[in-house]
């Protein structure tokens, strides 16, 4: 991640953000960060070091517990790590406290008129459970928001375990990267797939990730099916497809763009499928919106359309309680 990305994290006791990073502002700081496994933390800092203040010291605790603490003696930029327990959040969040034992202002040592209470500078968060990087050479469609979707948190939200498949991931190009560092890319030349059932035991995967795909697919209730067989209680299904209205600009088939596209697709008749696909209360809802980021609404319809044309649908897979829907 990115330093962008450390101020998702922030809570409280961090003074505003600088190009190299954050400091913390104070004798307290505290992050809340997404946990859903034992999750390993790093982060890239700096201590404020002097030879008038030779030490930083640093307790970590989650709640009530004691994580570790840090003594640094060192003004240079190092990775600190400490790791999370499922049982540190609540709702899925831990809140990190940093006891700053030592953060002292630079005014006060006599050099400069800064007096804000300085301890640790952070410029990056390292989790291990959600491998996200800036730039990342995923698909076509998939790289024009990659990097709002690092930004915002979307990936750390709804990838949450290592095992994740990306679902036609190459599309017509070549040298391109699963939609995550180690997930594991699929398409019809992976072996054992036949391009219908995947070759994956059933609840094996946290994620996975399909992006104008569907579209492409002769059953797409099979395919849907099998994505939502292969991933774990908990886990997520993550689909993007062409927006009928800002790529086709039309409501049926033929695509004017590309002859490999079977049907339309709005927000409605891709709920519609999810619904006739999965048995109800299977799974929830948990994200769904017109991806526009960029996209031209000057092009006229005659014309291929550019930025982002597209749905994102999120599914959570539950687990189906023990009573029926009603007729």
């Amino acid at each position: 991640m990115s330093q962008q990305n450390v101020l998702k994290f922030v809570v409280s006791g961090f003074s505003q953000p600088e190009p190299e990073g954050i400091w913390t502002d104070g004798k307290l700081a505290e992050l809340a960060i997404p946990v859903s496994t034992e999750t390993s933390c790093v982060l890239d800092c700096h201590a404020f070091i002097d030879k008038r203040l030779p030490l930083q010291e640093i307790i970590v605790s989650a709640g009530a517990r004691l994580v570790t603490e840090w003594k640094i003696t060192q003004p240079v930029w190092q990775r600190l790590n400490f790791t999370l327990l499922k049982a540190d959040a609540v709702k899925g969040v831990a809140r990190v406290t940093l006891k700053l034992l030592n953060a002292t202002s630079p005014a006060s040592l006599g050099l400069g008129l800064d007096k804000r209470e300085l301890a640790l500078q952070i410029r990056d968060i390292w989790l291990d459970h959600v491998p996200v990087e800036y730039g990342r050479t995923v698909g076509g469609e998939s790289r024009k928001s990659y990097d709002d979707k690092v930004r915002s948190g979307f990936w750390q939200k709804y990838i949450t375990g290592q095992k994740v498949l990306d679902i036609g991931f190459k599309g017509a190009l070549s040298d391109v990267l699963p939609i995550v560092d180690g997930a594991i890319g699929v398409d019809l030349d992976y072996p054992g797939y036949d391009g219908k059932n995947l070759p994956f035991p059933a609840e094996s995967q946290d994620a996975v990730y399909t992006s104008h795909c569907l579209e492409h697919i002769p059953d797409p209730l099979h395919a849907i099916q099998e994505w939502w067989r292969v991933v774990k209680i908990g886990g997520h299904i993550i689909i993007a497809v062409p927006h009928a209205f800002l790529y086709e600009r039309r409501y049926r088939p033929p695509s004017r763009w590309n002859g490999d596209h079977l049907r339309v697709y709005t927000p409605s008749s891709l709920l519609m499928e999810v619904e006739k696909a999965l048995p109800p209360n299977t799974y929830r809802v948990r994200h769904l919106m017109d991806n526009d980021v960029h996209y031209n609404y000057s092009i006229p319809p005659d014309q291929h359309a550019s930025g982002c044309y597209e749905i994102e649908l999120v599914l959570e897979k539950i687990q189906r309680p023990p009573w029926p829907i009603s007729e």
